[in-house]
């Protein structure tokens, strides 16, 4: 299984607004040439282009997932230069993961949930 990831996801709304609807076909594409795309439901907000501290992207990570009852987390972080901080982040939330009793940390394969923006038989990305 070949696992994937759509740059700004699957609801990614630069695409929807120049290329209408294209991300639901491309969802639909890519599944039916056998790939599984992820999106995330935790963002780490180190995408930003302004500072981010370290602290605030720990937070970031850990408020969702101290906060949901949700069986899956798949956690949005970039390692492009500039990401010094995210780099620095990322053992604080690791150790912090590995403390909690009821937080497993694991790779993405076939057994995972799935977690996905838009699904192939939804076309509700709207324009903002």
């Amino acid at each position: 299984q070949v696992f994937m990831r759509f740059p700004g996801g699957s609801s990614n709304k630069v695409s929807a607004k120049y290329c209408g609807g294209i991300m639901t076909r491309l969802v639909s594409l890519v599944q039916e040439r056998g790939y599984s795309y992820f999106d995330w439901n935790v963002a780490s907000g180190d995408a930003t282009r302004d500072y981010i501290s370290v602290n605030q992207i720990v937070n970031n990570v850990m408020g969702p997932i101290e906060n949901n009852n949700w069986n899956t987390y798949v956690v949005l972080m970039h390692d492009a230069s500039g990401k010094e901080t995210t780099v620095e982040a990322l053992p604080i939330i690791l150790e912090r993961l590995q403390a909690m009793d009821d937080v497993v940390i694991v790779p993405i394969t076939d057994s995972v949930n799935t977690v996905q923006h838009v699904l192939p038989e939804e076309d509700t990305i709207t324009e903002d």
